[in-house]
C-alpha cells in the first residue's frame, strides 16, 4: 500500500534490477515485478508513474544483469572499487531518462571516511565544495 500511496500521490516508482549474484537473485527478480504489477493495477489512474525497467525475462539490454557477477569472488565478499564505480556509472545512465535530477555523483576518486564523516556534520550551508573537496573557483 505504500507505494500504491506513493504513486498516486505523484512519486515516480522505479524498480531496477541488482547485479546480478546470489541463490535469491531470480526470486526476488520475479517477486519485484509481481509487486509493481500489482502496484501498476491499484493506482491506475497513475499507473505511468510506475516503471518495471527489466521484463520478467533476462535481458542484455540490463547494462547491470552481468556486470558485477564475474568479478565477486565469494558470496560475501566486497567488491572492487573499479567495478562498483563503473556499476554506479550504469546504473546512473540508465536511470537518466526517468528523472529530473541526478540521485548521486560519481567521484573520480574515494573520499576517506573521516573527512566525509566531518565534512557530512558541518552546516549545509558550505555546499557540495565542502563534502567534495571542490573549489568554487574551479567551476
Amino acid at each position: 500500500m505504500v507505494m500504491t500511496t506513493a504513486a498516486r500521490l505523484g512519486g515516480k516508482l522505479l524498480a531496477v534490477s541488482s547485479p546480478r549474484g546470489g541463490e535469491a537473485w531470480n526470486q526476488n527478480r520475479k517477486d519485484t515485478h509481481d509487486s509493481f504489477d500489482v502496484t501498476k493495477e491499484a493506482a491506475a489512474a497513475m499507473r505511468h508513474k510506475v516503471v518495471t525497467m527489466f521484463g520478467s525475462v533476462q535481458s542484455i539490454n540490463e547494462p547491470f544483469a552481468c556486470l558485477i557477477h564475474k568479478t565477486l569472488f565469494s558470496p560475501h565478499g566486497i567488491y572492487p572499487a573499479g567495478t562498483a564505480k563503473t556499476y554506479s556509472v550504469a546504473l546512473k545512465a540508465y536511470l537518466a531518462p526517468h528523472l529530473r535530477c541526478d540521485l548521486y555523483q560519481v567521484l573520480d576518486a574515494p573520499i576517506d571516511r573521516k573527512v566525509a564523516y566531518r565534512n557530512k556534520k558541518r552546516p549545509a550551508t558550505r555546499g557540495s565544495e565542502a563534502l567534495y573537496g571542490e573549489s568554487s573557483s574551479a567551476q
